[in-house]
């Protein structure tokens, strides 16, 4: 199912879906793994993911259309933040907003001096083509070519037509519609890409600053949040079927999980020995984080002893999880 489909929906319709479809990524189930549950897959597909963020995705553009309509802005002005960690994850860049210095900064919303790419940010539906050259003419004006190589359009609420993809702009800057035209369909094309344990947190942040909120175990169960950051640092030393590790997907993944467990109110509620089994298992949680950034960055030479070292970090996380997980009963 297209996400244009999506987008011709009514917004009851939307919604009467997504209480269906999003379900809560952690499952009750996950307080009860054993120390051998390392290999059982934990978070949802890949397909649902897409899913899910599809959904989301054809949301938001909905709720900016709905706003325009009746001059509301809300929505609009909120694309930009909601997008620059999904936009960082996908492409790999370090955006910042523009907007921080002046209210609405001319020609682009969203920079990445390191990589000298500017995105600007666009919910308009109609004129794809006239939104184009209204910002390379603005990024001339503005003699941004200095600070940029290239220039992305993110495109909220329409998928550019085949003849907009054809077309030639003025040579401002690097401008290929096919390449830098970001597009909701292109974002869920990359998100393809992505592995479930690196998309889950992702989606997860997107759908939830969408404004589709659904009821989470992991946010209301310490146990259920110190089982899911085991097993993101487990990934790292547990070859996956391809017989390759993948310390640096564990690395990105156990980091996600360890802010979360650090802020999550449902721990900072905990008392007494749990409270205190807790800190033990979060002091381990940066040991095993900076033993998989090692395994990660090493060199050929080093890798056995790194990978020793993290391997002997989880299994000390794993003592400690368990250690609080008994605390709890």
């Amino acid at each position: 199912m297209g996400l244009s489909h999506f987008v011709s929906w009514t917004f009851d319709e939307v919604v009467q879906l997504a209480m269906v479809r999003l379900r809560p990524i952690a499952n009750p189930s996950l307080r009860w793994l054993s120390t051998f549950g390392a290999n059982l897959e934990v978070t949802v597909s890949t397909s649902e993911l897409c899913d899910r963020l599809s959904l989301a995705l054809a949301t938001h553009a909905l709720a900016t259309r709905l706003q325009s309509s009746s001059n509301l802005n809300n929505r609009s002005v909120l694309s930009e933040t909601l997008f620059r960690p999904l936009l960082n994850a996908f492409y790999d860049w370090e955006l910042q907003s523009s907007n921080v210095e002046k209210a609405t900064a001319p020609a682009v919303d969203l920079t990445d001096e390191k990589c000298r790419v500017a995105v600007q940010v666009t919910t308009q539906k109609d004129d794809l083509p006239g939104k184009i050259r209204d910002s390379l003419t603005k990024f001339e004006k503005e003699k941004l070519g200095l600070k940029y190589d290239q220039l992305y359009l993110l495109s909220v609420n329409k998928e550019p037509s085949s003849k907009t993809l054809e077309m030639a702009f003025p040579a401002v800057i690097e401008f290929k519609p096919k390449k830098h035209i970001i597009s909701p369909e292109s974002l869920v094309r990359k998100a393809t890409s992505l592995s479930e344990g690196a998309l889950a947190p992702i989606v997860e942040t997107f759908v939830r600053d969408v404004g589709m909120l659904y009821p989470s175990v992991e946010d209301n169960d310490p146990i259920v949040q110190a089982n899911l950051l085991v097993l993101a640092f487990r990934r790292g030393t547990n070859p996956g079927v391809d017989g390759a590790f993948q310390p640096l997907s564990a690395f990105k993944e156990g980091k996600v999980r360890l802010n979360k467990f650090e802020s999550s109110p449902s721990v900072a509620r905990l008392r007494d020995d749990p409270a205190s089994k807790a800190k033990d298992f979060l002091k381990q949680s940066y040991v095993c984080l900076d033993a998989t950034r090692n395994f990660a960055n090493t060199s050929d030479e080093d890798r056995t002893r790194y990978f020793n070292s993290a391997l002997a970090a989880w299994r000390e996380l794993e003592k400690a999880r368990s250690a609080l997980r008994k605390s709890l009963g």
